[in-house]
């Protein structure tokens, strides 16, 4: 019978042809993480930027964010019905 490692012990999170692999794929998880992060501040900077351009060329904003507001709860609401999460069941 050969020796083959515990399935539970502390070389199950380790591949046993590579040896720097994970450190690789946490580079390549930190890089795609980060992209994310500057396309989502850059998208949040643009909006806000739009909207206070359009407070100083005198149109009322309000009721567009109101309305983007009921929109955001209307479609999460109707993403968990749809999905059968919302409906009791678990």
């Amino acid at each position: 019978m050969e020796d083959r490692p515990d399935p539970g012990g502390a070389d199950r999170d380790r591949h046993p042809v590579r040896d720097g692999g994970f450190a690789i794929e946490r580079e390549k998880r930190a890089a795609t993480l980060g992209k994310m992060l500057r396309r989502a501040s850059w998208i949040v900077i643009a909006i806000v930027t739009s909207l206070m351009a359009m407070r100083e060329l005198g149109f009322d904003v309000t009721p567009a964010l109101a309305a983007a507001g009921g929109f955001g709860i209307a479609a999460g609401l109707g993403r968990r019905l749809w999905s059968g999460t919302g409906s009791g069941e678990s």
